[in-house]
């Protein structure tokens, strides 16, 4: 149905040779050295979606921390306290009231919707309302490569971890890397690591639907528009289970090709992976996008230089003193 776009990607999969892992590694670690200098630069501005005397939503931008880290560079919760932090002469501005503002956050490289409470009574009502799953959050990300067209919507039902062998970020589990997860354990709590104890792979579940397919100008290189709602919360969720199919966020500087973390989301062969599609009663293996475009895509998409390509589109959730139901959202930022 598109075939301009396929003779482009066949050239992507004539004679894909495969780079050698201890490559793959160098040019991992040079990532990271350069992942590291990158500590969160400092907002500017706040876009404010939303603001009453009880709450505020704003539009975070990409590379900015939603609160503190350990730059102390600044963040996105410093300048919502200055603005909207108590007003009161009796409430003295101070760390903790500022901390009582946070409802959630987005990782540093994920633009878009975050709600504060302006009050430590509201944040906790809206805490109550996460954890009852009673808060709708979509998510619009940009892909490298062109989804299958016989999948339009489904679901990616991949159990998560801490990664044993690259902490601290998030796995994909599989029986190998249990096992493996298991030794490493036994190895660290003999040499003094007591009070680390096994931990269960997470139930994962993202729901995802193609909004739309695209080949960039410049480069002519295939991408593909998602809509992703995450059933569950885990950790980094959305960026391993895309990585995972081979299909990375454009821009992630941890799961894509040279990222920081397990390859491929800890998944290293594709039969390892089934996407459920919406009407189907069968699973199928969705096919995992060449390593040479995946390469191509990380040469003119530089990760740390370039945003990633992931934003917090919708938020959706019940007001705690009026109840009236409240539904953000905003359009795409990305170019």
């Amino acid at each position: 149905s598109h075939p301009e776009q396929e003779a482009q990607l066949a050239k992507y999969t004539i004679e894909d040779q495969a780079v050698p892992e201890t490559v793959l590694q160098f040019e991992r670690q040079m990532r990271k050295a350069q992942h590291e200098k990158k500590a969160g630069k400092k907002p500017e501005n706040l876009d404010v979606i939303y603001a009453d005397d009880d709450l505020v939503v704003v539009n975070k931008p990409s590379g900015v921390l939603t609160v503190p880290g350990i730059n102390q560079l600044g963040c996105l919760l410093d300048l919502v306290h200055e603005r909207y932090g108590p007003k009161d002469d009796a409430v003295e501005p101070s760390p903790s009231n500022k901390a009582h503002m946070t409802v959630h956050r987005l990782d540093m490289d994920t633009s878009g919707l975050v709600a504060f409470g302006r009050t430590l009574e509201i944040t906790k009502e809206l805490h109550t309302q996460l954890r009852n799953h009673k808060v709708e959050k979509e998510y619009r990300a940009v892909v490298v490569g062109h989804w299958p067209e016989w999948c339009q919507t489904g679901r990616i039902d991949l159990p998560l971890k801490r990664d044993h062998e690259f902490p601290p970020f998030m796995r994909v589990a599989t029986p190998q890397s249990e096992v493996e997860a298991h030794q490493v354990l036994k190895d660290l709590q003999k040499v003094g690591w007591k009070k680390l104890v096994k931990q269960n792979p997470k139930p994962s579940v993202t729901e995802f639907q193609v909004l739309s397919r695209g080949t960039t100008r410049e480069h002519t290189l295939p991408y593909t528009v998602l809509r992703l709602i995450p059933v569950t919360g885990r950790t980094h969720q959305l960026r391993v289970h895309c990585a995972a199919l081979g299909f990375s966020i454009l821009g992630d500087p941890t799961y894509s090709l040279y990222g920081e973390a397990s390859p491929g989301g800890g998944i290293e062969k594709l039969q390892h992976f089934v996407a459920t599609g919406e009407n189907s009663e069968t699973k199928e293996p969705i096919p995992r996008p060449p390593l040479s475009l995946q390469k191509d895509w990380t040469t003119h998409f530089q990760p740390n230089d370039e945003p990633m390509c992931l934003q917090a589109a919708k938020l959706v959730f019940t007001h705690p003193k009026t109840k009236e139901k409240l539904c953000f959202e905003v359009d795409s930022n990305f170019d």
